[in-house]
């Protein structure tokens, strides 16, 4: 019986001898490797101007708030709104809202839409296109105050 179990036993024993963590292997790293993600190739912006309906919202995959920021175009205002309230060319800014509908637009016209005034102000405000930084799930512009 002893000798029936003594191959099964050897063959245990050389499988967990071979398990042995010890790595004595060295790696040339000359070429570094360098970190990149997928990430670094989305640009928000896209679609944002023209007939793209697209807001820069940080938003995961079907979040149920898409804040972003509505402009204001006096020239092309009909109290109806646009399909989209962002379009990137606008500098004027009437609020930022949270109810957006990425792609077709939203047909509530800046419901919940706020400002951080520190006065009662009814009027739009300026964006400065300059400082305006889209990332994927990030958003920011500053805001010139107005006279």
């Amino acid at each position: 019986m002893l000798i029936k179990r003594l191959p099964l036993a050897l063959a245990i024993s050389f499988a967990l001898i071979g398990c042995n963590s010890d790595n004595n292997t060295v790696i040339d790293k000359t070429h570094p490797e360098t970190e990149q993600s997928i990430l670094d190739y989305v640009d928000p912006l896209i679609g944002t101007d023209g007939l793209g309906n697209v807001n820069p919202s940080p938003v995961t995959p079907e979040g149920m708030i898409q804040p972003s920021p509505d402009n204001w175009n006096p020239k092309n205002w009909n109290g109806k709104g646009s399909p989209s309230d962002y379009h990137h060319h606008l500098t004027m800014l009437s609020g930022f809202s949270t109810t957006h509908i990425s792609g077709a637009g939203k047909g509530d016209l800046n419901d919940f839409a706020f400002l951080p005034y520190t006065k009662f102000n009814t009027k739009p405000v300026t964006m400065d296109k300059q400082s305006e930084v889209s990332e994927v799930g990030y958003y920011s512009v500053d805001l010139i105050e107005t006279k």
